[in-house]
């Protein structure tokens, strides 16, 4: 995953977070649950280390008010019940330790398996104090059409957040995905993705579409590729001739649309097989191939093996 954080002016300020984005072909998606909590901290002190994490951090605030420090924002923000935050990778941030309860999950959209949960934060050599920020942060998810979202949000109904949150506390029991068995890294997996796509719409500015190769990018966050559009759809979609599309098209994922889409499905298939026992035959079918043999032939082009190899490889890899 590759990320940068900038600041781009002193009134109008936005912490830049490059992640992949749901349909990604050459980081495919692998939400990855390596944390869960639920903390009520004592009043701590008032300086604290600045940090840095490996993983998304998702934080609710229970209770309290506890605050965050943004370093590219030159200072904290106050955090109230109801507070929800999202810190990305590389930020480098701190919360002040002050009296609180709240509920935290560490995740990657990328999977990174061999990071422990001990080992994905980063403790800097910098302390601060409170102080109020220069500027509100704002997140600018590249990978999700460049849309923008701020930093936190104050939610009128915590609820749904709690339980989503609950849930995931409930269901992984301390465990990292690596130690959840199929049915259980499916259930995670869906949980993460419904917090994740929430918070996005929770509160997205959306950006100016313009450039054709916004209007691609986020095309690419709506299209379901199961469903077999012609170009000629897909271009209409994006308010382009099909010439001007697959040229913009290939600049944006660096290959045409036809196989971009192909290794999309492709890929989709590959996590029906190895996180569900439905019979090749079926798989196929979802993924909009009528011909199995044609299917296999595919699969094995883009996955290197055939679906029925490619399952009893990877669920060997699995076993503990």
């Amino acid at each position: 995953m590759s990320h940068r954080l900038a600041a781009m002016n002193s009134t109008v300020s936005e912490v830049v977070c490059d992640v992949p984005s749901f349909h990604s072909v050459e980081q495919p998606l692998s939400p990855w649950l390596r944390l869960v909590h639920r903390r009520k901290q004592a009043v701590g002190p008032k300086e604290v280390p600045l940090r840095h994490l490996l993983d998304f951090e998702l934080l609710l605030v229970l209770e309290g008010t506890p605050w965050l420090w943004v370093e590219p924002a030159g200072g904290a923000i106050r955090l109230r019940s109801g507070s929800l935050a999202m810190i990305p990778p590389g930020l480098v941030h701190t919360w002040g330790d002050t009296a609180d309860t709240h509920l935290a999950v560490h995740f990657d959209l990328c999977a990174q398996p061999d990071l422990a949960p001990l080992k994905n934060m980063i403790v800097r050599d910098r302390w601060v104090t409170y102080r109020p920020p220069h500027f509100e942060p704002r997140i600018r998810w590249i990978g999700f059409g460049h849309v923008t979202t701020p930093l936190v949000h104050h939610l009128d109904d915590l609820d749904p957040w709690r339980q989503w949150l609950e849930d995931l506390l409930v269901l992984s029991a301390g465990r990292t995905s690596s130690d959840l068995g199929l049915d259980e890294q499916s259930a995670v997996q869906v949980l993460l993705l419904r917090a994740v796509r929430a918070w996005i719409e929770l509160g997205t500015v959306k950006s100016p579409v313009n450039d054709p190769m916004q209007r691609v990018r986020l095309l690419l966050r709506h299209v379901d590729p199961t469903r077999r559009d012609s170009i000629e759809d897909l271009a209409r979609q994006a308010q382009m001739s099909p010439t001007a599309f697959r040229s913009t098209f290939r600049a944006v994922t660096g290959m045409s649309p036809h196989r971009w889409l192909e290794k999309w499905r492709i890929h989709l298939a590959a996590r029906r097989l190895l996180h569900t026992n439905l019979p090749i035959t079926v798989v196929a079918k979802e993924m909009g191939y009528n011909d199995p043999y044609h299917f296999s032939l595919v699969f094995k082009r883009v996955m290197g093996n055939a679906p029925a190899q490619y399952r009893r490889t990877m669920r060997r890899g699995h076993e503990p």
